[in-house]
């Protein structure tokens, strides 16, 4: 709204140089076009500080990760430092501090803190009141091999020697009926379900 954009322009003005140049971030803004990767920029539309993600999140969440969080934590961190370092100072395209986008590192792991968490690993974890083995085992490689004759067939061998349910997730219309096309080729017709529940009664 024009309010937002006027804090926008305000707040600007007082952190970068203004260019007159019509495809600048300022200009645009002015004009009320948001470029691409605007969220950028995203602080000088308000005047408080943005709030974090965990602030939006029901009492009753309970948080679920894989892999190893704080590596992952740690190397965004020293990427979007060194994005800033190195692009920062882009006339055109100057950023803001990493802090006044992203939570630290400890400031992630604080907030985490205060919410009941489960994290998910692969290897076998040692029996203590934290941990619990799951009957679960990690999947073979069933990347599609498009060079090969038959690009489906680490699939297709995993199908056969699995008893149980498998379950295919899509993001969209789009990719269901991708995904139903390549499985065609090994005559696989998978149902459609909608909970996970439906895939243990009704299986494939």
């Amino acid at each position: 709204d024009k309010a937002a954009i006027e804090l926008f322009r305000s707040q600007w003005r007082d952190t970068f140089e203004v260019k007159r140049d019509p495809e600048h971030i300022y200009q645009q803004v002015s004009k009320g076009t948001l470029p691409a990767g605007i969220e950028y920029w995203q602080p000088l539309f308000f005047s408080e500080p943005l709030p974090p993600l965990f602030s939006y999140f029901p009492a009753n969440t309970l948080l679920v990760n894989t892999g190893d969080l704080e590596n992952s934590a740690e190397r965004f961190q020293a990427d979007t430092l060194a994005r800033f370092e190195n692009r920062g100072i882009d006339p055109m395209r100057p950023l803001l501090p990493p802090q006044s986008l992203w939570l630290r590192v400890d400031e992630l792991f604080s907030e985490l803190k205060n919410w009941p968490r489960v994290q998910l690993k692969t290897e076998h974890l040692p029996t203590k009141a934290a941990n619990a083995n799951l009957g679960f085992q990690k999947l073979p490689d069933l990347a599609i091999q498009a060079q090969q004759k038959a690009p489906l067939d680490a699939l297709r061998k995993f199908l056969e020697s699995f008893d149980g349910p498998v379950v295919f997730s899509v993001e969209s219309e789009g990719r269901r009926e991708a995904l139903g096309e390549l499985l065609a080729r090994i005559k696989i017709a998978p149902q459609r379900i909608m909970r996970l529940d439906e895939a243990s009664d009704r299986g494939r």
